[in-house]
């Protein structure tokens, strides 16, 4: 079994596209489920497809266990099939369920004996069985999706990938997904890494989270990460607009496009207009509460989403609860240039 990989100093470019991928370290390990968040465009899927081996980087070393594979050319067709990825669009074909998850089993040589083991072993644990017969035009979206991942799992992956793998689905089959995701790490024990640009999900799947934007891991999580135009501003600040009437102000040498990002620990909440120096304060409305571990992760609707993670011992101080009007704020040099 595959134990870990890791990315070093991993630089893939798209000229095409202006998009850069820059991956200083990163490891994933067996008996664990990685998740990869962070907003559309910021280079998820580029890093999937680098693990996958269906893409290459520029510089640097993807190592399977202790094996740097981009320079084992002989290994790397076998390890690619250890390697399971659901994308975001999977294809099926038309014929019934069954068929479609024996389909790589045939190709693959199996006897009719153990394909029908397989494939009946595989239904019974995603819990599709009473789907077995039904032609794929039949089922509901998050039922194709599970079907999808049984055509990968029943090839037994060391590694399994999965691309935003609720996105498009209705809710109820959200939670379906995600519970059939934490069973196949329970039973299988592949390295699973799973992109999602949902934090809530990330929180609902695993505690091993990786925050990516603009093609970089940020040391903290993706929320409240902006794209816009660095405007000059008196006194050496700069400010992006990024919501009619909301101007983040910041300090940085940059300027131009850019991406910047807010660590939710750096914002603070207050039900009065505060009485300090920071130079963003914007009033808002919250819409989402949630208790994470020993803190409070609340959505602030100030013309734009903001994130704020306080105490519990603040929350309740606070007095606040859904629909409360609540100024944000925090200072210049919370914000970061990613």
């Amino acid at each position: 079994m595959i134990g870990s990989i890791s990315l070093e100093n991993i630089r893939k470019e798209y000229t095409s596209s202006k998009f850069s991928l820059h991956i200083d370290y990163l490891k994933f390990s067996s008996n664990n489920i990685h998740i990869i968040v962070g907003p559309n465009g910021s280079g998820k899927s580029t890093l999937l497809k680098l693990v996958a081996l269906m893409d290459r980087p520029q510089e640097g070393r993807i190592i399977f266990d202790e094996r740097d594979i981009l320079r084992t050319n002989n290994e790397w067709q076998k390890l690619r099939r250890k390697i399971g990825f659901l994308t975001q669009n999977p294809y099926l074909f038309n014929t019934d369920v069954s068929g479609n998850i024996a389909l790589g089993l045939k190709i693959r040589g199996y006897s009719k004996t153990k394909i029908v083991s397989k494939v009946t072993r595989i239904l019974k644990m995603l819990k599709i069985s009473h789907l077995a017969c039904r032609n794929i035009k039949q089922l509901s979206g998050g039922e194709r999706q599970k079907v999808a991942l049984a055509q990968i799992l029943v090839l037994e992956p060391e590694v399994l990938l999965l691309d935003e793998p609720t996105a498009g689905i209705d809710i109820g089959s959200i939670s379906t997904i995600e519970n059939t995701i934490k069973n196949i790490q329970k039973n299988l024990h592949p390295i699973i890494i799973m992109t999602t640009h949902s934090l809530n999900q990330a929180y609902r799947i695993s505690p091993h989270i990786t925050s990516i934007a603009d093609g970089k891991i940020i040391d903290f999580l993706h929320e409240n990460v902006f794209f816009g135009q660095l405007q000059e501003r008196s006194g050496g600040l700069k400010c992006m607009e990024v919501a009619e009437k909301v101007e983040i102000m910041l300090v940085t040498e940059r300027s131009g496009d850019a991406c910047i990002a807010i660590d939710p620990e750096s914002i603070i909440l207050s039900v009065r207009i505060p009485k300090t120096s920071a130079r963003n304060c914007f009033r808002g409305e919250i819409t989402k509460i949630e208790s994470v571990g020993p803190n409070v992760r609340l959505l602030i609707d100030t013309g734009v989403p903001i994130y704020s993670v306080i105490t519990k011992q603040s929350f309740e101080e606070l007095g606040i609860n859904i629909g409360s009007s609540v100024f944000v704020s925090f200072k210049v040099n919370s914000v970061k240039v990613i």
